[in-house]
């Protein structure tokens, strides 16, 4: 893993206080360099109360992720990356 950042309601590395959708702690994205040039994304919920949707598919655990999908989060939707 070359780098990875949080996203929550209170802690993380991108904090959204105003979204009460959103867990404490509600999903990381791991970033991976592949080939050099190419990076691969991992999201993972980190078993939020709402749980975590990419292009409205729910994740479960960790999943590959495209830079120009859809974060919803129940009742909060947002592009995202």
């Amino acid at each position: 893993m070359d780098r990875e950042f949080r996203v929550g309601r209170e802690t993380g590395d991108y904090i959204l206080s105003g979204d009460m959708a959103l867990s404490r702690r509600h999903f990381r994205i791991q970033i991976f360099k592949s080939n050099g040039i190419l990076y691969r994304f991992i999201a993972e919920d980190l078993e939020s109360l709402n749980g975590t949707t990419f292009e409205w598919n729910e994740i479960d655990g960790k999943s590959p992720v495209k830079t120009q999908e859809i974060v919803e989060s129940h009742n909060n939707n947002g592009q995202f990356l």
